[in-house]
């Protein structure tokens, strides 16, 4: 059964809160990354699954992600 939590980081990159509304119970590591993309905010972000790193998140791979995925978008609507 997945334990999956949600930890966000200081500008230092030090762990200094989990996230208590992020769900511990989601289906898969995508339904738990796609939940833990939307905290990043200028921050860190680490998703855990008990003692296993699913992923860690940072603000620059975020903002590059959207970028992509705004000039596909824009790049499909021409065709």
């Amino acid at each position: 059964m997945p334990d999956y939590r949600a930890y966000i980081f200081g500008k230092d990159g030090h762990r200094f809160i989990k996230v208590p509304e992020f769900l511990s119970d989601h289906r898969n590591d995508e339904t738990a990354m796609k939940a833990a993309r939307k905290l990043v905010d200028g921050h860190d972000v680490e998703v855990w699954d008990g003692n296993r790193l699913v992923v860690r998140f940072t603000p620059a791979e975020i903002k590059t992600l959207r970028e992509w995925t705004n000039d596909r978008v824009r790049l499909a609507g021409r065709g």
